[in-house]
């Protein structure tokens, strides 16, 4: 299944557009309600301001396709700290996360990844 749009809630939607925009130089659109959109290739992800009583966390990944492990590592390198992950039997060249000490999330994945702040 390929999810071709996603709305996430999140405390602090400047955090998202400074991570997804600035770190990681992707589109980002933000709107006058407190939303941004962020574009990955076919995909769009929004982030709406969660309510005072929520926290809310997420979990997922970002697959980039097979055979270009090196070169989405390269470019995530360029932008944020990489930890490698090897050993895993579906991926044969090992796989490769990001994470930053501002997310409380887990991420794990046999590709390159990356967590953003909640």
């Amino acid at each position: 299944m390929r999810i071709h749009e996603l709305t996430l809630a999140t405390r602090d939607v400047a955090g998202q557009s400074a991570f997804w925009g600035e770190a990681l130089g992707l589109p980002v659109r933000e709107y006058g309600d407190g939303a941004i959109d962020v574009s990955l290739q076919a995909s769009t992800i929004r982030f709406e301001q969660s309510s005072p009583v929520t926290d809310p966390r997420y979990h997922f990944a970002i697959n980039v396709p097979r055979g270009s492990i090196h070169e989405a590592a390269a470019w995530i390198e360029e932008r944020h700290e990489l930890l490698a992950f090897h050993g895993d039997p579906d991926e044969e060249e090992g796989a490769t996360i990001v994470h930053t000490t501002a997310a409380p999330l887990p991420c794990t994945s046999s590709t390159p990844v990356a967590t953003s702040p909640s």
